[in-house]
C-alpha cells in the first residue's frame, strides 16, 4: 500500500523384506531433498537481491535522451520521456535503441511516465498527469489531470502499484525542507488524498545512515546539507517492495509493499552518473536510467539473484 524425521525402520534379517524396504527409503529421500530444493529457491525468489554495482547490461541511449527522466515497461517494451520534450520513446529493452517516438505534446519539464491498462500517463514537476490512449497517442485527446498542488511542489517520479491499482507520484520538493511526500493517485478515479502514503524524512533517513559501516554513507550521515530528493520511483512486481532513487544523494531507498523503512544502500557515482528513472519489468529486470551528465545518457540493466 509481507522434518522431516525419521523412525528406525527395523529390518529382518530375510533379503526379501530387505530389498522391499530400502527402495522406499531411497525414494523418501529423494523426495526430502526435492522438497528442500523447492524451498531455498523459493525463498530466494521472494527475496530478489539485485548487485547494483555490477550491472549485466548496459545500454547507450540516442542523445535524443539526454535528459531521461522517466522509464516504463510494456509488453516487452520500454517506455521512456525526457524533461524537455513532450514526447514518448519505445525503447527495445535488450539494446535501448529507439523502436518508435511520439512528439504530441508541448515542450516543459516531463518527470515521469507508466504505461497501465492501455493508457499511457506523463508527469510535469508541477504534478499535472496527462492521459492519452496507447495505440492513439497523437490522434486522440490528452487528459489533463490538475491534481492542485502549490508553487512549493516539485515532482520527478512517477511508479505504479499494480496490486492498489495506484500512480504514486514522489516529490523532490514540497512544502518542508526536510520532508518530501509520495501520493497515491488511484487510476479508477485519478484523484488524490490530502495524505501522503510516505513522507521522506531527512532525518530519519539520516538516522540509518549512522547505522552503516560504508564510508560514504556515515559521510553523508553526518552531512548538514543533506537532503534525499526523489527523482524517480518503482514497485517491485513480486514482493510489492518500493524502490525509490534520489540523483543528488546517489542513493536508493527501499520501503516493504506496507510503506515501511527496509534499508538504504548507496550507488556508486561513477557508474550512476545522474539516475533519474526506475523500472521493472515482468522477468523482475531492473532497469535504472542516467541522464548524460558529462557522457552519454545510459541505463544499466540488472538480472535479480
Amino acid at each position: 500500500m509481507r522434518s522431516l524425521r525419521f523412525n528406525d525402520i527395523q529390518q529382518s534379517e530375510s533379503k526379501p523384506i530387505r530389498t522391499y524396504f530400502m527402495p522406499s527409503i531411497a525414494a523418501v529421500l529423494l523426495v526430502i531433498l526435492h522438497v528442500m530444493q523447492v524451498h531455498v529457491i523459493s525463498q530466494k525468489n521472494d527475496v530478489p537481491v539485485y548487485h547494483l554495482s555490477e550491472p549485466d547490461k548496459v545500454m547507450v541511449l540516442h542523445s535524443d535522451l539526454d535528459e531521461i527522466s522517466g522509464l516504463s515497461y510494456h509488453d516487452g517494451k520500454l517506455y521512456a520521456v525526457q524533461d524537455e520534450e513532450g514526447a514518448i520513446y519505445t525503447l527495445d529493452p535488450t539494446t535501448g535503441n529507439i523502436l518508435d517516438v511520439k512528439k504530441c505534446w508541448k515542450k516543459g519539464d516531463y518527470e515521469g511516465v507508466e504505461v497501465v491498462e492501455g493508457h499511457v500517463y506523463m508527469l510535469k514537476s508541477n504534478g499535472n498527469i496527462y492521459k492519452s490512449p496507447l495505440g492513439d497517442l497523437c490522434e486522440a485527446k490528452t487528459i489533463k489531470i490538475d491534481l492542485g498542488f502549490n508553487k512549493d511542489f516539485n515532482f520527478e517520479g512517477m511508479g505504479y502499484h499494480p496490486i492498489d491499482k495506484t500512480l504514486l507520484i514522489a516529490a523532490k520538493r514540497s512544502e518542508y525542507a526536510n520532508e518530501k511526500e509520495v501520493y497515491c493517485l488511484p487510476i479508477s478515479n485519478m484523484t488524490i488524498v490530502n495524505e501522503p502514503c510516505y513522507i521522506v524524512n531527512d532525518q530519519a533517513l539520516q538516522n540509518e545512515l549512522m547505522k552503516s559501516k560504508n564510508s560514504w554513507m556515515e559521510k553523508m550521515a553526518h552531512k548538514v546539507s543533506y537532503s534525499f530528493n526523489p527523482s524517480g520511483i518503482a514497485v517491485h512486481p513480486q514482493n510489492g517492495d518500493i524502490y525509490i532513487l534520489s540523483s543528488p544523494v546517489h542513493q536508493l531507498l527501499l520501503l516493504t509493499k506496507d510503506w515501511k523503512f527496509k534499508k538504504i544502500l548507496q550507488l556508486d557515482p561513477d557508474l550512476y552518473k545522474q539516475p533519474e528513472a526506475i523500472c521493472f519489468d515482468t522477468d523482475l529486470n531492473l532497469y535504472i536510467g542516467n541522464e548524460a551528465r558529462k557522457g552519454k545518457p545510459r541505463i544499466l540493466k540488472f538480472h535479480p539473484r
